[in-house]
């Protein structure tokens, strides 16, 4: 039986997804619901949408704002690292970058100040997207209650 805190609605979280791996997309998604994250999912497969996306230009005028972006580092058309560069202020945008190796983690923090911590070696991990989410106030409290769960779910 869900504990008080689980029976109280949330909203879902807007996440934005880029990534052009089917494998990774859904691997993310299983994530998310493995940690219970209540959530929406966009996707896009390159820089270009995303820079689209967030800026509401056509295809994307209608599209939500998203609370939380996963970038893979390694795109098509438009890699992740010219994505961020095209982004105004994007070391302040609730982001979670993913990458296949750790080739990206230095300049990703000399370019933009995104820290290690909100950098995720694919596949990404449940423990590591928490880890990452924790980075951020808005998500703070869904950490703990996670990690709480967590703890009791493994103390039975």
């Amino acid at each position: 039986m869900p504990g008080p805190e689980e029976l109280i609605a949330t909203p879902p979280v807007e996440v934005l997804a880029v990534d052009s791996s089917s494998f990774h997309l859904f691997r993310l998604k299983s994530v998310l619901e493995t940690v219970r994250l209540p959530h929406k999912m966009s996707i896009v497969h390159d820089g270009a949408q995303a820079v689209a996306f967030l800026k509401k230009e056509e295809p994307y005028r209608c599209a939500p704002t998203p609370d939380l972006i996963f970038v893979e580092l390694d795109l098509p058309v438009m890699g992740g690292m010219e994505m961020l560069r095209r982004m105004p202020n994007c070391s302040l945008l609730p982001l979670c970058i993913a990458a296949r190796s750790h080739d990206w983690r230095e300049q990703a923090w000399e370019e933009f100040g995104i820290d290690a911590v909100r950098y995720l070696t694919k596949p990404v991990r449940a423990e590591n997207v928490l880890t990452c989410l924790g980075q951020y106030p808005q998500f703070k409290e869904f950490v703990r209650r996670a990690e709480t769960r967590d703890r009791i779910h493994l103390a039975r």
